[in-house]
């Protein structure tokens, strides 16, 4: 079975000019209901052969292989600590994952990595076998739509049941996965799978939320803002934004954010920075307010931009929270 598959390193301006909206999601309430009752397989990412990363120069590598280490690392725990909608767990490797889609083995639900982006190669020459699960899974541009897939093996794997996204990783410094992160994606994809059983009706995951946020923005009041000086822009001007926002705000580091989870300061909430999906040239964001210790959604400003970079967080950000917006 192949295994990864290098991907043309293209241009930002490139990736996004050739690019589409995110998957649609597919699940209904009966289809997510039988899909509970499956043993849930969790995927654990691999590395792909040497002559798989023969392209990539050494910081390449170095990152490449962080990335998986970290997710194979946080996707566990983060299962453990929070997934409840399956009675049976178990943990298949990237090519048991792949023998599981392609003899389409239904005595499995799949909780799978997947980057959402389509590349000049198909789109000009038309090579639809270079857009497929193998080929895609371990993208690592910061870029990427990355996301964690609810999905059953007969299945479309662009066309999900459901997913969730993952927070971007948005330093050059910080390529790795955080378990909060992870936690976040795997509570926001339960709740949002949850919900629609609840309402009986498909709710997808932008709309879900939009709905949590709109729901829980009263709770702002009562937290202190943690917001991630990596995820503002360059020149983000903290008097403006306290101005803007009515409640208590700190400007702080991955490190204090991550005490807070950890401690389970309930009176701590904290950004998180969302890219969701291309459409045409434009990166679709969503930047939240995530409660420290439940991990839901109190509010959030949604963005495009054709600059990753410009996705970030603004005073402007601030001042729709305080509006609940």
């Amino acid at each position: 079975m192949k295994k990864t598959s290098l991907i043309l390193v293209l241009s930002l301006f490139t990736t996004f000019g050739f690019s589409q909206m995110v998957s649609k999601t597919t699940g209904t309430p009966s289809d997510l209901k039988k899909m509970k009752t499956k043993i849930l397989a969790v995927e654990i990412l691999e590395e792909g052969s040497e002559e798989d990363l023969s392209n990539m120069d050494s910081k390449e590598k170095e990152d490449y292989k962080a990335l998986i280490k970290s997710y194979n690392q946080h996707i566990k725990k983060a299962v453990e600590k929070v997934w409840n909608l399956n009675d049976n767990i178990e943990y298949k490797n990237s090519t048991e994952i792949d023998a599981i889609i392609k003899n389409k083995n239904e005595k499995y639900a799949l909780l799978t990595y997947y980057k959402h982006s389509f590349y000049m190669r198909e789109s000009i020459l038309g090579d639809k076998s270079f857009y497929n699960y193998a080929d895609v899974r371990y993208r690592h541009r910061n870029e990427s739509v990355c996301v964690i897939n609810y999905v059953s093996p007969s299945s479309d794997q662009q066309n999900p049941e459901l997913h969730a996204g993952l927070p971007a990783r948005f330093t050059y410094e910080d390529k790795q996965y955080r378990e909060k992160d992870l936690v976040f994606t795997l509570r926001n994809l339960q709740n949002n799978i949850n919900e629609i059983i609840k309402t009986n009706k498909h709710i997808k995951p932008n709309d879900y939320i939009k709905n949590t946020a709109k729901l829980n923005c009263h709770q702002l009041s009562t937290k202190t803002f943690l917001l991630n000086k990596s995820e503002t822009v360059k020149k983000f001007n903290l008097e403006k934004a306290k101005k803007f926002y009515a409640y208590k705000l700190k400007k702080t580091d991955l490190e204090t954010i991550e005490l807070a989870v950890a401690n389970k300061e309930t009176d701590k909430a904290y950004s998180i920075l969302l890219p969701f999906a291309f459409k045409g040239q434009l990166l679709l964001s969503y930047k939240l307010v995530v409660d420290a210790v439940s991990g839901d959604i109190l509010s959030c400003s949604q963005s495009m931009s054709v600059i990753a970079a410009m996705s970030a967080f603004i005073p402007a950000d601030l001042k729709k929270f305080s509006k609940c917006q």
